[in-house]
């Protein structure tokens, strides 16, 4: 949803006997030709009660946080947004954190054809403790870049072809 659509405040929270969560968002003007807003969440859930009455060990509370911007550039329309988060997760240590990063331009042209350029960037690191000591650690990082472009061939037909990268690392 574009940064334009959200403008202003809005805050929400719920509590319950398992789950809480709570978030808040705004959004304003960047000058007279863009947008942008900013949000924060937490949230926290419990840890499931077994037949037998202990615990699975599956409790999980995260943070996470984020912006996005909307600029007429280029003489087109930039897009530049990212989040990042921690995640904790009762296993009996766990945790996930990381980001990500997106930059996209489009551009509309007078014979009504497209052309959208795109740059993405997360990074993702997970690590667990086993009961026994020791653990596991991961980290992904993705990278993705993309062009395209669309146009109309005749009355009925319209060709998009573009190119594309992808790589990950672990």
């Amino acid at each position: 949803k574009s940064a334009s659509q959200t403008q202003g405040g809005s805050v929400d929270a719920k509590v319950g006997d398992f789950v809480q969560r709570g978030d808040a968002r705004w959004g304003g003007k960047l000058g007279d030709y863009g947008s942008y807003r900013v949000y924060a969440l937490a949230f926290e859930e419990g840890d499931t009660r077994l037949e037998s009455g202990s615990s699975a060990m599956d409790a999980y509370r995260g943070n996470q946080a984020g912006f996005r911007a909307d600029q007429a550039a280029f003489t087109g329309n930039l897009t530049l947004q990212g989040d990042i988060y921690e995640n904790r997760v009762g296993t009996p240590s766990g945790r996930r954190n990381g980001g990500d990063a997106l930059a996209r331009w489009d551009k509309r042209f007078a014979d009504a054809s497209t052309f959208h350029v795109q740059a993405y960037y997360d990074q993702q690191d997970r690590k667990d403790l086993a009961l026994s000591g020791g653990g596991t650690s991961d980290r992904v990082r993705t990278v993705d870049l993309q062009a395209e472009h669309a146009f109309r061939l005749g009355a009925s037909h319209q060709i998009v072809w573009g190119l594309g990268y992808r790589t990950w690392s672990d």
